[in-house]
């Protein structure tokens, strides 16, 4: 595996090898967590990966924003020549023929 990693542990005093871990020896979960920080870091895709992560957290947000503006209802989404709009007026207008019968 490219992106595998081993890591050594020193004593700052003394400059010994206090402990070594080979990837081959870490749990499931340890390399679980290792991949994820190579991902993030572009160790496995390089420049491509990172970008695309960034892309796809950028559209992420926007979406939420987009949500947050359709519950709002700002934007076209009710002006009469939208699809919504027209259902909307269709509403209106049965709603005043309910009410003006009685």
């Amino acid at each position: 595996m490219s992106g595998a990693r081993n890591f050594v542990w020193l004593d700052p005093w003394t400059g010994a090898v206090v402990e070594r871990r080979t990837h081959a020896s870490m749990s499931r979960g340890d390399r679980f967590i290792l991949a994820q920080y190579s991902l993030r870091t572009g160790g496995y895709l390089g420049w491509p990966g990172r970008t695309a992560l960034f892309a796809s957290g950028i559209a992420l947000a926007a979406l939420a924003v987009i949500g947050v503006f359709c519950a709002a209802g700002v934007g076209g989404a009710t002006e009469p020549g939208t699809a919504a709009g027209r259902r909307g007026e269709r509403r209106r207008r049965r709603r005043r023929r309910v009410t003006s019968r009685a």
